[in-house]
């Protein structure tokens, strides 16, 4: 099992039905949908069929789930600007966890997307349910650990 600290950085918040910044049939770079059949994907969702040929993912993931979105480094994201965990294939980062840490306390979550811009200066985007369990709201502090 691997152990990679990604660092301390900003935080921010995404998916679900309340997430205007992603489009009503915007799909997840990190879960296809036949994934959904599994239960390790199928759990952070709200519904199983809810979606359109994998559109519409990214506003059906249960915003109480712990998911997140980083830079992973992998297909055709290898490369890009702020890119992390260079090395690892896609299946390493969609299987493995992230845990993620702040205010003493720390909680794992799994890869749903790819993100945030470099423009927001963030290091991860968490699911609503991660960012309470933490305690943080939009541009709080978390460090985060990658373990697969």
């Amino acid at each position: 099992m691997k152990t990679i600290p990604l660092g301390t950085g900003k935080v921010s918040w995404f998916g679900g039905p309340a997430d205007t910044g992603v489009g009503p049939q915007e799909a997840l770079s990190a879960i296809d949908p036949a994934d959904l059949n599994e239960w390790w994907f199928r759990r952070i969702f709200l519904s199983a069929g809810r979606y359109d040929n994998g559109k519409g993912l990214a506003r059906n993931l249960d915003p109480n789930a712990y998911y997140c979105a980083m830079r992973f480094a992998y297909g055709s994201f290898a490369g890009v600007p702020g890119e992390i965990l260079p090395g690892l294939t896609r299946e390493q980062v969609r299987r493995g966890i992230f845990l993620v840490e702040a205010n003493g306390k720390a909680v794992p979550a799994q890869a749903a997307d790819w993100g945030p811009n470099t423009d927001t200066g963030r290091l991860i985007d968490c699911s609503p349910g991660l960012l309470k369990a933490l305690g943080l709201t939009t541009d709080g502090e978390a460090n985060v650990t990658f373990v697969g």
